[in-house]
């Protein structure tokens, strides 16, 4: 009885919606909503589900304002449907406005607004999304960015009487019928459904959201004891003989509670000092380098957040390509830091002395006291934006009708192999933090070099060879590797690649052995007489070798052949961080001003203190942004600019957080415990380190 009664009601509804004859044209204007209303029945929805659904149809039908203000928060089809738009999803607030008014206030001039703002649905409705994969064989389906155009979502406005998954079967009914659409062979298969009646108490029962709190409340408790270092630790002198052995045996928590004194930290991160035997030049490459890779990553969250994958065409347009080039500063990275690590090493003549008396066991102690003090100065900063990452994440699932496509990398679920730092031997969708590949990388790469610079001081010639030989077989191994992969350098090419091509750690051996060498140079040349350049010589060698570099940046290389794609990303990145280790020597000699004085500012200095921190953090930051908010069907170039400088600006501040509460204690907290007995024995002129 109650079949045949849905089934006049929605002939009725059809004859509402239109006066066609065309059975197939009526069917086409029906609502998604209708259509999956209309298949629920006795045998896959319980009573009161059913009861509910035929008193929304009965309303529909009668086109009373409640009833069509439910059909109307859900979803319909979209267009361009075959241009990957692929959300439909209705309205959240429009459904739950049906339960309860917003709360507006209109004025008495417009009475029909305050009637119909204070129309309520007399049943209870819920919106629900269902996630699955959509099949159409004319809609245009490529993987844009990481983000899986498959990826399909419909939101619909159903009784909440009706469960989750009498909701996923309603609607996987519908689609398996083909009535979503007489035109497009459309077929969906819904693997997730979800509502949004969550509260803060659940978000509490995740491990995440507890694990920040306790290591939040722990930090700020150590800080506060730092804050009374005084009063803690300061003893009468009358009791000093009585407290003399638990005053030694607090020595250590002392120097440990010492390292988070807060304003102390806050002065280190703000500090713009500079030394005058520093590589003051290296600031400027760092800053101009970061800024680069934020505003394409801030590019890439405007374009994965369309809801029509054409947009990514626009990164093969010239601005956008010149940003998308940013994959290149990574290289300047990992160049820089190797330049870092062994300008550090080199300059520690005591450490020399020590690494050659000392047999091999005891070398290995040594070995082991460098690798803790790296994983001591990056770790903690994974971890907290591990943990920032998963929160967001579950915030935005819990909180947003958008899949989590739109916002890759933050899922979290294999955060240790972070903490491990081998997250870059395991594909890239699996990747927590996908941005942290680079860590990783770098964090092996210190392992490897820090150990033949060990066999170099011990053996001079051999380590050499070994250098040279690393070095040279990095570069040559990423050329055989392109050309195996027939890697194609375009915007797609390389996100398709990316696990082949581009994470490994060995694309990145020849830029940190660059860095190396362009180290020993400089070491060599403060050991002897600095080598004279004509100011003429250096300005042609400048110009013509940034004109080179310029004209390989914005070439297109995306039609071109196999071998030149794979020279290109072999020997001309190569070429690339010769050239910017060059220009680092140049300017430290004293010769390109212009870069000196822009590396000697304030403000490069400052990013340059902060640039690990804003590149762990600003992509968690520009995820939470754009995860919230409807997705444009185009680009719009003024919020491109607007977006970059409000996450720059919002990653700046949160850095400088992040940097005095985690990074420094912790990097002084190595100092205190790991190093302090290297450093101890280093001879006076060896105390200004540079930091890496």
């Amino acid at each position: 009885m109650i079949r045949c009664s849905q089934i006049l009601i929605v002939f009725c509804v059809i004859l509402h919606i239109s006066q066609s004859t065309d059975v197939k044209s009526l069917q086409e204007n029906v609502p998604i909503a209708i259509g999956v209303m209309l298949g629920a029945s006795e045998s896959d929805t319980s009573g009161e589900c059913l009861k509910d659904i035929s008193e929304i149809l009965r309303g529909i039908s009668e086109r009373k304002p409640w009833a069509l203000q439910v059909l109307d928060a859900s979803g319909n089809r979209q267009n361009p449907f075959l241009w990957g738009e692929n959300l439909w999803l209705g309205s959240k607030e429009a459904c739950h406005a049906s339960n309860s008014p917003p709360r507006v206030i209109v004025s008495e001039k417009t009475p029909r607004l305050r009637e119909l703002l204070k129309v309520i649905s007399p049943i209870e409705v819920d919106y629900r999304v269902l996630t699955g994969n959509v099949n159409a064989s004319q809609q245009r389906q490529m993987n844009v960015l990481f983000r899986d155009t498959s990826d399909f979502q419909l939101g619909i406005c159903l009784p909440k009487s009706c469960t989750l998954q009498e909701t996923h079967n309603l609607v996987q009914k519908f689609y398996s019928t083909g009535n979503a659409s007489n035109f497009f062979d459309i077929s969906v298969t819904f693997n997730r459904v979800k509502d949004f009646n969550g509260s803060a108490g659940d978000l509490w029962e995740n491990t995440s959201y507890r694990a920040a709190v306790w290591i939040f409340l722990a930090l700020a408790f150590i800080t506060f004891l730092s804050s009374q270092n005084k009063e803690f630790f300061t003893e009468p002198e009358s009791q000093v003989e009585k407290k003399l052995k638990a005053s030694m045996q607090m020595s250590a928590f002392h120097r440990f509670v010492s390292c988070f004194h807060f304003p102390t930290n806050f002065t280190i991160t703000m500090s713009t000092d500079v030394h005058p035997q520093g590589l003051n030049s290296v600031a400027g490459l760092k800053t101009s380098s970061c800024l680069w890779i934020i505003g394409m990553h801030v590019m890439y969250f405007n374009i994965i957040t369309t809801k029509i994958p054409l947009a990514s065409a626009k990164f093969e347009n010239l601005g956008y390509f010149l940003l998308f080039r940013s994959v290149l500063a990574v290289d300047i990275f990992f160049m820089i830091s190797g330049l870092l690590m062994a300008y550090n090493f080199l300059r520690h003549g005591t450490l020399h002395q020590q690494i050659q008396v000392n047999s091999f066991a005891n070398n290995a102690k040594l070995y082991l006291r460098f690798m803790v003090h790296r994983y001591l100065r990056l770790a903690p900063v994974i971890l907290i934006s591990s943990i920032l990452s998963r929160m967001v994440f579950l915030y935005l699932d819990s909180e947003n009708a958008l899949p989590m496509g739109f916002c890759p990398g933050i899922e979290c679920e294999y955060w240790y192999r972070n903490m491990l730092f081998v997250q870059n031997f395991y594909p890239i969708q699996d990747m927590c933090n996908r941005w942290s590949w680079h860590v990783a990388c770098d964090m092996q790469l210190y392992g490897i070099f820090i150990a033949i610079l060990f066999i170099q001081t011990k053996y001079p010639r051999c380590g050499r060879i070994l250098l040279a030989f690393v070095t040279t077989g990095g570069l040559l191994l990423t050329f055989l590797l392109c050309i195996h992969h027939k890697y194609q350098l375009s915007v797609l090419g390389v996100f398709e690649a990316i696990d082949t091509v581009y994470t490994p750690l060995w694309y990145r051996i020849f830029p940190y052995g660059v860095g190396i060498f362009v180290a020993m140079i400089i070491v060599v040349a403060q050991e002897t007489k600095l080598p004279a350049f004509g100011s003429r010589s250096v300005r042609l060698y400048v110009g013509s070798s940034l004109i080179f570099l310029i004209s390989q940046v914005i070439s297109d290389a995306a039609s071109r052949s196999v071998i030149y794609v794979a020279f290109l990303w072999s020997f001309g990145r190569f070429l690339l961080v010769i050239f910017m280790g060059s220009y680092l020597c140049l300017a430290h000699w004293g010769y390109i001003l212009p870069f000196g004085r822009w590396a000697s500012t304030k403000f490069c200095t400052r990013i340059n203190k902060l640039s690990y921190t804003m590149y762990m953090f600003h992509s968690v930051l520009a995820r939470f942004a754009y995860g919230g908010r409807l997705p444009p069907s185009e680009l719009s170039y003024p919020m491109i600019i607007i977006s970059y400088l409000g996450i720059l600006t919002a990653t700046y501040i949160f850095s400088i957080f992040c940097t005095t509460l985690i990074e420094v204690p912790f990097q002084k907290l190595s100092e205190e415990f790991i190093m302090k007995p290297i450093r101890n024995k280093r001879k006076s002129n060896d105390k200004n380190e540079v930091q890496s």
